[in-house]
């Protein structure tokens, strides 16, 4: 997913640096665009992926609504470690994520450094469908212990829900040529959102039986994750 998720950035890049070289004829003052989106989240080194399409319209000189839908996703297997044992978490998060968002160009007027006409800040709301982490937590071999060994099955396993808020405001900043700019661009938004104090339930097998009295220290544990940072890139075609 990692390798994926890379392709799709360089390729983003590489359209943009061709748009880049084109000359100014095609240029257009957007009111409309559609975008492509395809963007990465991080909840305490996991790493969630957003897909999907972005609508935006101008409201003003200076400023534009957007209506993004989503499918968020990640990879299906996480290598983790507990304690010196190598440990395997298979991951079950998949959402579709409704996002209304204002971006606002202080800039645009600049004539002397265009490169600063396109930056932008931004604010917004998204609506998760499904705001919950899921994960299967078990150790990635035997365990030796003396002359015992003890098999994956026999240790145990830990099934583990992180829930966050269905309703989710978001602050950030972006480089987007919506304004002044040719129809074909390459831009990113970057920025934290509030997604709550995490909720954990915690349901544990065989040996491990006796972690579920750690959840209520994990979810005190998590309350400094309720800002999740995200970076988001976008293919953005424009519409006089």
């Amino acid at each position: 997913m990692n390798f994926k998720l890379f392709l799709i950035i360089v390729s983003f890049a590489f359209i943009g640096n061709l748009e880049a070289q084109q000359n100014g004829d095609d240029s257009v003052r957007s009111k409309y665009s559609i975008n492509s989106v395809a963007g990465v989240t991080n909840f305490k080194n996991l790493l969630v992926y957003d897909f999907g399409i972005n609508i935006s319209k101008a409201i003003s000189d200076k400023s534009k609504i957007n209506l993004s839908l989503l499918y968020r996703t990640s990879a299906p297997i996480l290598n983790q470690n507990w304690g010196k044992y190598p440990m395997v978490m298979n991951s079950d998060i998949s959402s579709g994520i409704i996002n209304f968002r204002y971006d606002y160009f202080p800039f645009l007027d600049i004539e002397k450094y265009k490169f600063f006409r396109n930056l932008k800040f931004t604010a917004g709301l998204q609506y998760v469908d499904n705001p919950n982490y899921s994960f299967k937590a078990s150790l990635r071999d035997a365990v030796k212990w003396g002359q015992l060994t003890f098999s994956q099955e026999e240790v145990g396993w830990v099934d583990l829900t992180l829930k966050t808020n269905k309703l989710q405001p978001t602050l950030g900043i972006g480089y987007d040529g919506f304004f002044i700019t040719k129809k074909l661009t390459f831009g990113f938004d970057a920025g934290g959102v509030y997604s709550g104090y995490p909720i954990v339930k915690m349901l544990a097998h065989n040996m491990l039986e006796q972690t579920v009295d750690n959840a209520p220290r994990l979810e005190y544990n998590l309350r400094s994750y309720n800002v999740i940072p995200y970076l988001q890139f976008n293919i953005q075609y424009h519409f006089k």
